[in-house]
């Protein structure tokens, strides 16, 4: 499949712009130092795999255009990972906190 220059320019406007709000998503969302470092580390390699396409004269091949999907694949991958993580500990901490309440209830209103 051959693309033109100006789908190979938005696509690669696409990857840098979606490499830039998964980085301001993770630390919007408060996901973590160790994340929020593995994902803007994610968005280095994405920007560095675009500047290379950049300076190159001559054919742009899928492979380098694979290259970027997998690191964005990546980094979006990354990222629903800590979410998750993050959900799964609120789930776990308000069922905790929602039996011990009705432990609480059932200990103050039984008949002594």
């Amino acid at each position: 499949m051959s693309l033109t220059i100006e789908q190979i320019s938005e696509y690669l406007r696409k990857a840098a712009e979606q490499a830039s709000q998964s980085t301001q998503q993770a630390s919007d969302k408060k996901l973590g130092e160790r994340v929020l470092e593995e994902i803007s580390a994610q968005s280095e390699a994405i920007q560095s795999a675009i500047n290379k396409l950049l300076g190159k004269t001559g054919v742009i091949t899928q492979q380098e255009l694979d290259a970027i999907d997998e690191q964005i694949r990546k980094q979006k991958e990354k990222l629903l990972e800590a979410e998750s993580t993050k959900t799964k500990r609120n789930l776990i901490l308000y069922s905790a906190l929602a039996v011990a309440t009705i432990g609480v209830l059932w200990f103050l209103t039984k008949k002594k």
